[in-house]
């Protein structure tokens, strides 16, 4: 990702794209329960756990340009900076998501 989560402008970008166009269907959180997948169109994974938490920025930054099964692509909708801004943001989801281990420093 050519953007850091240090970056603020960056970070604040990536929450205004995320709540704009990824809400909907993947829930304020990420876990795939936004407004129109509980009206019945069929629910995205989570962004907050599996496979997606596995996945290097680069492989959401495709998807996210190119759609995937229900996606549609996004490319023409959003610049690729705003695309890797909504990336920074996914992380920083997963991250609050992580479960926290006993004792370790943050």
């Amino acid at each position: 990702n050519p953007l850091s989560a240090k970056d603020a402008l960056s970070a604040e970008r990536g929450a205004h794209v995320f709540q704009n166009f990824c809400m909907p269907c993947h829930g304020g959180g990420g876990q795939g329960d936004g407004p129109v997948a509980l009206r019945g169109y069929p629910a995205p994974p989570s962004l907050v756990t599996g496979n997606t938490t596995k996945m290097a920025d680069g492989q959401l930054f495709h998807i996210s340009t190119y759609g995937r099964g229900n996606m549609p692509p996004q490319a023409g909708l959003l610049s690729p900076q705003d695309r890797w801004a909504a990336i920074l943001h996914i992380r920083s989801l997963q991250t609050s998501a992580a479960p926290k281990v006993a004792g370790a420093k943050p």
